[in-house]
């Protein structure tokens, strides 16, 4: 729940920064991001693959240039660097064998067994993570594909860039349990709001139009 708070208020100041043009909450982006980091490791650093692949799908490669925060970088390290030197120094090699290579590398990324239930098991968890909201998902990723041209669209691309990104670093994973999947639930409250959002103007106009059409 700590690394889903602290990535949602990561992704949360990213938005104001790209969306409402507020250029200095890229500081608390890094920030939270540093704080998802504390929290878990490597996997709080979520935050910075969801900006970078939506830099690349909004600005192309000149997008990633937009992530640039002197400030916010200087947090960041100041946050996540000290915590491997600190335990290198305490440990040593138990640190780069128990840490590093058994537990970040192999349980995570190790590959070691690839068979069918790999490609099930993350949309197992998906359903069950996201129930009773995991039989209106699909609904409200299609509607913001769909619109994803039209203005209303766009507001709802955010989501899908953060929710796509969560779910494709977790379901590679080697370790795959259910509250690995929780950071996926604000992105994924977010498109089906959307999704009513849409649904609801759609039938207001229906009834407003009723009414008011002349009778022949």
């Amino acid at each position: 729940m700590t690394l889903t708070l602290a990535i949602t208020a990561a992704v949360g100041a990213f938005a104001l920064a790209e969306l409402e043009q507020r250029r200095g909450a890229l500081a608390a982006f890094y920030a939270f991001t540093g704080l998802a980091f504390l929290a878990k490791g490597p996997a709080g650093l979520v935050p910075l693959a969801v900006a970078l692949v939506y830099e690349l799908v909004e600005h192309g490669w000149r997008g990633p240039r937009r992530l640039l925060s002197v400030p916010g970088l200087i947090v960041l390290a100041l946050l996540i660097v000290p915590w491997p030197i600190l335990a290198f120094e305490a440990k040593g090699h138990y640190f780069v064998r128990d840490v590093l290579v058994c537990d970040m590398q192999w349980q995570y990324f190790g590959l070691r067994g690839w068979h069918w239930r790999r490609l099930t098991e993350p949309i197992n968890q998906v359903v069950i993570v996201l129930a009773p909201w995991s039989l209106l998902a699909p609904f409200a990723v299609w509607a913001a594909v769909r619109d994803s041209s039209s203005r209303e669209g766009r507001a709802a691309r955010l989501p899908l860039v953060w929710a796509a990104t969560v779910f494709l670093l977790i379901a590679s994973s080697e370790r795959q349990r259910l509250r690995y999947y929780l950071p996926l639930c604000p992105p994924a409250a977010l498109l089906i709001a959307a999704w009513y959002c849409r649904l609801q103007l759609s039938r207001r106009a229906t009834m407003i139009a009723g009414p008011a059409r002349p009778s022949s």
